[in-house]
């Protein structure tokens, strides 16, 4: 999540919008307070209001992204916590003339064809470790349960590089 609000900031975003997972999973909320520490050491305070959580599935994402753009003034760029939110924010940007800047965590099918840009894991390998994991369990070792984190990396593909867009002036 840093990386992408660290991108989105160096593109000179400022109103970033966060939709997100249910509230009461561990990754929303990790990913929030790592998009709360990243805003504020960006010096950005006003960034809870650009928030949405519990947008489990495509159309709660869709909903959420529609109220985040009809916010005045709305947010520049949006991240999605997962793929299905980033699906829902495709489909509600889908006829927005100028849409925000948008970065995705997790790639999915077609997200290069798209020009999705996205926060990327290697999902085989988290497989193999969790296997890992179980299959050890199932040996008989004991102890702690262990927490594993996998680097994640950011492809940019277009999506999250679109620019700020200006107001326009209304003085002759």
């Amino acid at each position: 999540m840093r990386q992408a609000v660290e991108h989105l900031l160096r593109h000179n975003h400022r109103r970033i919008g966060l939709v997100g997972d249910l509230s009461r999973l561990s990754t929303h909320r990790e990913r929030v307070a790592a998009f709360e520490d990243s805003m504020g050491r960006a010096g950005i305070a006003n960034w809870r209001r650009f928030v949405r959580s519990d947008s489990h599935d495509v159309d709660a994402a869709e909903r959420s992204v529609h109220a985040l753009l009809s916010q005045r003034p709305a947010p520049t760029a949006l991240l999605t916590t997962n793929n299905r939110i980033t699906i829902g924010a495709l489909r509600a940007l889908r006829d927005v003339e100028n849409p925000p800047a948008l970065v995705g965590f997790d790639d999915f099918d077609l997200a290069d064809l798209l020009g999705v840009t996205v926060v990327a894991h290697d999902p085989d390998r988290m497989g193999v470790l969790g296997a890992e994991q179980v299959l050890a369990r199932l040996a008989g070792e004991t102890g702690p349960a262990r927490r594993v984190v996998l680097p994640t990396r950011l492809v940019v593909r277009g999506s999250g590089e679109r620019r700020v867009r200006r107001p326009v002036s209304t003085r002759a």
